[in-house]
């Protein structure tokens, strides 16, 4: 007959199912313009460790922010932080002695954020869900049958464990791609919206110099035709000959045809 096989292995002693940690932080941004396209948040290193009688827990982050400027350009920017709680043991769904020697498995739930952009500063709100899982080590007894058994339904855990993460890897860069050629798409668009801007400006701005130049134009023929209408009329008010001024042949002439011609505009 086998002996049973005798192991130390970490046994369950309480759990806390689910914890929520509320923050937020603030970046400066130089540019005063644009907008959030999109926001990451990934947890670089967590720690949960017995303090007392509370559980302290600790997540280092790195926040991602991805922003759009007025030309439609992307800027990733990056920076880093850390937030912090502290569990009473009362709050776990078993008891836990402050004396007992445990160890305490961080598990990730959910981390999402909500940012907006304030004058200089990249304002972001954030919150992280996570369990805990309080266990203390000690010797257990299997069978050779146990022993195959826990084998398997360890490979098995393993196995879907490796293809979950194969799927989340999957979605993710799904939604990345999805997400890189809607931001492509918008972009074309913007360049091609600015380009016909361009274009429209290009074209009203040669139609208003050619206005211009026709207004201009106007202008001084009706100034040169009310001087000489003027210098019609005293001419012909004082006898059509100015006492001070002798006019040739040629020149009495033209007057005359001014002057016909002012008689007939008046008409």
């Amino acid at each position: 007959m086998n002996k049973p096989f005798s192991i130390w292995s970490p046994v369950i002693s309480a759990q806390l199912n689910k914890r929520r940690i509320k923050s937020n932080t603030v970046f400066p941004w130089k540019n005063k313009s644009g907008s959030i396209a999109d926001i990451k948040i990934k947890i670089r290193h967590s720690i949960a460790s017995l303090q007392g009688s509370s559980v302290y827990v600790r997540f280092q982050l790195e926040f991602l922010c991805l922003m759009e400027d007025l030309q439609g350009e992307m800027l990733l920017t990056t920076w880093t932080g850390e937030c912090q709680d502290r569990i009473a043991l009362t709050e776990f769904d078993h008891y836990i002695s402050a004396i007992d020697k445990m160890n305490f498995i961080l598990n990730l739930i959910e981390c999402d954020g909500i940012g907006a952009l304030t004058g200089e500063e990249i304002c972001l709100d954030y919150y992280i869900d996570y369990s805990i899982i309080a266990a203390h080590e000690q010797i257990i007894e299997i069978s050779p049958a146990q022993q195959t058994e826990a084998a398997t339904v360890t490979l098995k855990a393993a196995l879907q464990k490796l293809e979950d993460e194969v799927l989340r890897v999957e979605v993710e860069n799904g939604e990345l791609r999805k997400r890189l050629f809607i931001y492509e798409r918008d972009i074309s668009s913007l360049k091609r919206g600015l380009w016909k801007a361009e274009n429209r400006n290009a074209v009203l701005n040669r139609e208003k110099k050619e206005h211009q130049a026709m207004i201009e134009k106007l202008s001084a023929v009706i100034r040169q035709h009310e001087i000489e209408s003027v210098q019609t009329k005293r001419d012909y008010a004082s006898g059509g000959i100015s006492n001070q001024v002798s006019l040739r042949p040629e020149e009495i002439t033209k007057l005359g045809g001014r002057i016909k011609r002012m008689f007939m505009n008046s008409n």
